[in-house]
């Protein structure tokens, strides 16, 4: 199957991977793979699976091609492409858009350079080679130039990030369905999940580890909790459940529920905090004060923004300080299909 680089203004295959760089300034190595049904040299990636989100499948891929487990940093380019199916020899056929991020490698031994690939790792079916390679010798070795334009800009991006990650609770039973369900006098902030929004939960927690999230907080409302519930279990985690930021709190007391808000703001972990849509404006414009930008908060249930904060380390590569303003990579984590 071949490719020809467009513009596409409506992707209908979607995929996601990475480059993982290791290494500083004329050292620096990126991590190529061969595939040999293609004959070709690229970067790891993959279609994203159903029900999948785009950040999860960038490192599932990059797990499954590599044994290499990743989380990601900021986002770089989207390299968008139209599919040629020799089946149909039409260059309409299919349009595909491949999402990518900085990724940072998790095994400290290959990250030092001090080994190259997982252990136990073989050649499969996708990827029949990998290798560490000079980002100066790439241009005789990729296959696409596109791919080339990914690795500069990756090496231009902040190398030292840690995510904020704000998340729109996943769809829950409505509101009218509720009350004729339940009655009146249960508390609004016991509206449960439909069983979509179930399916969203799960799905995020995919998303959470992706980012490497060490941190998880929200709103108290059973709809937010359970947006978060699947992945704090399954990392085994705490989750701080925040009364101030519920939607009917958050409409008595809004300074209260932004001031926790922008508290957890500024923790240097990589963070997830569940919100409510009502609360939106009032935190698009406090955050986007703290960071000096815009932040769109507009997203529809189990969608997300990403405020990539730029960290300063010590030698010791722990946290010296966090950097808040424009420095702040902004990214939105939006339903792709």
């Amino acid at each position: 199957m071949s490719t020809l680089p467009e513009a596409v203004s409506a992707p209908r295959i979607f995929a996601a991977g990475v480059v993982a760089l290791r290494g500083s300034g004329k050292r620096t190595e990126a991590l190529v793979v061969h595939r040999p049904d293609r004959n070709d040299w690229s970067l790891p990636k993959g279609k994203v699976d159903r029900g999948e989100r785009l950040a999860a499948t960038a490192v599932r891929e990059t797990l499954e091609e590599t044994g290499l487990r990743v989380t990601l940093g900021v986002p770089l380019q989207t390299v968008r492409y139209r599919v040629i199916d020799p089946r149909t020899d039409s260059p309409e056929s299919a349009k595909k858009s491949v999402h990518y991020w900085l990724g940072r490698v998790s095994d400290p031994a290959i990250a030092a350079g001090d080994a190259d690939i997982t252990e136990g790792w073989e050649p499969n079916q996708e990827v029949g080679e990998q290798r560490w390679v000079r980002v100066s010798k790439l241009p005789g070795l990729l296959t696409y130039p596109h791919d080339l334009d990914v690795v500069i800009e990756a090496t231009l991006a902040p190398a030292h990030t840690s995510p904020f990650v704000m998340v729109r609770h996943a769809q829950a039973e409505k509101r009218g369905l509720f009350r004729e369900r339940v009655g009146d006098e249960p508390s609004d902030a016991t509206r449960p999940l439909t069983a979509l929004g179930e399916e969203q939960a799960l799905a995020l927690a995919d998303v959470f580890a992706a980012y490497g999230v060490t941190s998880v907080a929200t709103s108290s409302a059973t709809r937010c909790l359970d947006t978060v519930v699947p992945f704090a279990q399954r990392e085994g985690l705490e989750i701080d459940a925040i009364d101030s930021i519920t939607e009917e709190n958050f409409a008595l007391r809004p300074k209260r529920g932004v001031r926790d808000i922008l508290g957890l703001l500024e923790r240097p972990a990589p963070s997830v905090v569940c919100i409510h849509r009502p609360t939106k404006k009032r935190l698009m414009r406090a955050i986007g004060h703290e960071i000096e930008q815009q932040v769109s908060l507009a997203l529809a249930p189990a969608e997300y923004v990403v405020l990539h904060r730029a960290l300063k380390l010590d030698a010791d590569g722990g946290v010296r300080n966090m950097r808040l303003g424009i420095s702040t990579r902004i990214e939105m984590g939006l339903h792709h299909a």
